[in-house]
């Protein structure tokens, strides 16, 4: 299975490093990137904005080609299923008070390094760790 998934990042000024990365909680409360399926017809960066702003409430810019991918399980009617997720930076310029998903997700702004230490997949880490904008 093929998934996309949103980078949301944004410039500080702050002791971050100037850099941040926007996490989101999962149904079981992990922490993850905003991610999920491509709608039939709709370009897969186009779907990762898309879930970045039902998932974490951000709008901005997102780039056509993806910084890296990494690999998760997708449980689906109690079937977990292996998926490849493709990474999109998208430069966040608003940040909503309520989202479609805001009952059901936290989220978290972070610096790299932090953010990198809160997700489980070990490829993302990697991504999240050598992103430059």
């Amino acid at each position: 299975m093929r998934q996309t998934a949103a980078l949301p990042y944004r410039q500080t000024d702050g002791a971050n490093g100037g850099l941040e990365i926007l996490l989101v909680t999962t149904g079981s409360g992990r922490w993850i990137i905003p991610k999920g399926d491509v709608d039939r017809g709709m370009a897969p960066h186009l779907a990762a904005e898309k879930e970045a702003f039902e998932e974490g409430g951000v709008k901005g810019r997102i780039t056509d080609r993806p910084i890296g991918s990494f690999s998760t399980r997708k449980n689906l009617v109690g079937l977990s299923i292996p998926a490849k997720v493709d990474v999109y930076p998208l430069e966040v310029s608003e940040e909503l008070e309520r989202w479609p998903e805001d009952d059901r997700r936290v989220r978290r702004w972070l610096s790299l390094q932090d953010a990198a230490a809160m997700v489980d997949e070990p490829e993302l880490r990697s991504i999240i760790r050598s992103f430059r904008p």
